[in-house]
């Protein structure tokens, strides 16, 4: 630790979708600004950005800055984690990685507040939060408990999931296509606005799902039948959930005592949030929709804010393992 009372943070990435929202939660919550240093890649050096309601300029996330840190949260480009994570474990630091570039590694410990998983502190540990695919089923299957064997899910993953440049890539082929242009996909991978179709999983070769359906199992829960498919959506997480032979009210009451409320009925003047767009700044997982099959089973449909709830799930693990700020620490 720092030999001031404060702990002291770096978030590598912090201009990113992710890193932004991080920010603004460590700064809400009481970190002081000369606790958190905000740094990223070299060309990113120098602009300006704030913290709380002061301004703060980027810092090259340079080795010698990030090894003086307590806790180093990488929250952008995978390949800073690559670049100094043994570096920084290696030193008997801590790192959170909320990229997914750890998550195959075999000293990776999984963190997930939402489902009360949050490992001790480690000198040298590489604690990882899983994809926001795992982020948005493992509290509803948490809650289920046994009645979710034999569930299966469809997610369907946003373009803000690679970052901002996932939000623009989407916008560009929107007007392409519009236009009847030819359609820009570096970033995507193929044309995503205006479609919808399976995800085959990542570059290493991993089946999309099939990680999700270890990282749920490391966590102790029931791990369904998953499709991941790349929608034409912008922003935030949804996915739909089959249960057979299970009955709706039954569902909600387990995910209701599981701290899982449905959303409101709009019959009774209660706004309903059922729809990606909807959920955008809503915290936490969202029980849409619940109807039943004529084969008396259960269909869900779950959303969830992909960027706040990562957000939230990586400052919860920041509080949980650092001593909190000072009382007096507000920068805001």
């Amino acid at each position: 630790m720092a030999k001031s009372d404060t702990p002291h943070i770096a978030l590598v990435g912090a201009s990113s979708l992710l890193g932004k929202e991080i920010k603004d939660q460590l700064a809400s919550a009481g970190y002081p600004s000369e606790a958190v240093s905000l740094l990223d890649l070299d060309e990113l050096a120098g602009v300006i950005t704030e913290y709380g309601e002061e301004a703060r300029v980027l810092a090259e996330a340079a080795e010698e800055e990030i090894l003086r840190q307590d806790l180093v949260c990488f929250c952008g480009d995978q390949a800073m984690v690559r670049e100094h994570m043994r570096k920084i474990l290696d030193a008997g630091h801590v790192a959170l990685d909320c990229t997914g570039a750890w998550l195959h590694e075999p000293d990776a410990v999984l963190s997930l507040p939402s489902v009360g998983c949050v490992p001790s502190l480690q000198p040298g540990c590489a604690i990882v939060l899983p994809s926001a695919t795992t982020q948005i089923l493992a509290p509803v299957l948490a809650a289920l408990g046994e009645a979710a064997q034999g569930l299966s899910a469809t997610v369907l993953v946003p373009a803000s999931e690679p970052d901002e440049s996932g939000l623009k890539e989407l916008a560009q082929q929107c007007i392409a296509v519009l236009n009847l242009e030819e359609i820009p996909d570096a970033v995507l991978g193929r044309q995503q606005a205006f479609d919808i179709w399976p995800d085959p999983g990542t570059s290493s070769g991993t089946e999309a799902g099939a990680a999700e359906a270890e990282y749920l199992r490391q966590l102790g829960i029931i791990a369904p039948t998953i499709a991941v498919l790349r929608a034409s959506v912008f922003h935030s997480i949804s996915a739909t959930l089959h249960m057979p032979g299970q009955e709706v009210d039954a569902v909600l009451e387990s995910l209701a005592q599981g701290g899982l409320p449905s959303e409101g009925d709009a019959a009774k003047g209660q706004a309903r949030i059922d729809s990606p767009v909807r959920v955008s700044g809503a915290s936490g997982v969202r029980i849409g929709r619940a109807w039943a099959d004529s084969q008396g089973g259960t269909w869900l449909w779950v959303l969830m804010d992909n960027l706040l709830a990562r957000a939230e799930a990586a400052t919860s693990t920041i509080q949980a393992l650092l001593p909190p700020p000072p009382a007096s620490g507000n920068s805001a």
